[in-house]
């Protein structure tokens, strides 16, 4: 008998299957274009902000899938350049019906991955920069999401689950209309 872990991961795995059967060959230039637009969204505060700063921007048709890599800025160069640490695994989005992604979708799930308090050493990150990885799976848009820290501390879990405290406290709420 299977665990429901395991059911979810047969699931997945099917609907991965799937997607790549539909999908359609990119141009990696096409997608790292597509990437590049979405940056500096890391200071919006929802993804409703986020797309309303991308107007008429649309994600490469033949994607149900996404797979999200985090790179962290862990120092700089004299000239400025940013320093990288190694690639790291965030998480992925499915649609489960095989319909294509929709970039709300995309943009909400890069902003929660990237706020996690285990997104950079330090806890939840900044997203200032992304870029298309080369396609793995046709149908799944391998997407590099570059964070800085939101600060500075000892990386301890209790220094970042404070950091992500802080970071939802300083959020400015907004009331609803008509309050």
């Amino acid at each position: 008998m299977k665990t429901l872990s395991q059911e979810i991961a047969t699931i997945m795995a099917d609907l991965v299957d799937r997607a790549s059967d539909a999908a359609v060959t990119h141009d990696l230039q096409v997608l790292q274009d597509f990437a590049q637009k979405l940056r500096g969204l890391g200071d919006s505060q929802s993804d409703v902000e986020a797309v309303a700063l991308l107007p008429g921007l649309r994600i490469p048709a033949g994607f149900c899938h996404a797979r999200y890599t985090f790179f962290e800025v862990v120092g700089t160069q004299p000239h400025g350049e940013i320093v990288l640490g190694q690639p790291k695994y965030a998480g992925e989005l499915i649609s489960g019906s095989l319909a294509p992604l929709d970039l709300i979708s995309l943009v909400r799930t890069a902003l929660v991955f990237s706020a996690d308090t285990g997104a950079t050493s330090m806890g939840p990150g900044r997203w200032i920069e992304s870029f298309a990885l080369p396609i793995k799976d046709p149908g799944m848009l391998e997407l590099a999401l570059v964070l800085e820290p939101r600060e500075s501390n000892d990386g301890s879990e209790t220094a970042r689950i404070e950091a992500a405290i802080r970071m939802v406290k300083a959020r400015p709420w907004r009331k609803a209309p008509g309050q």
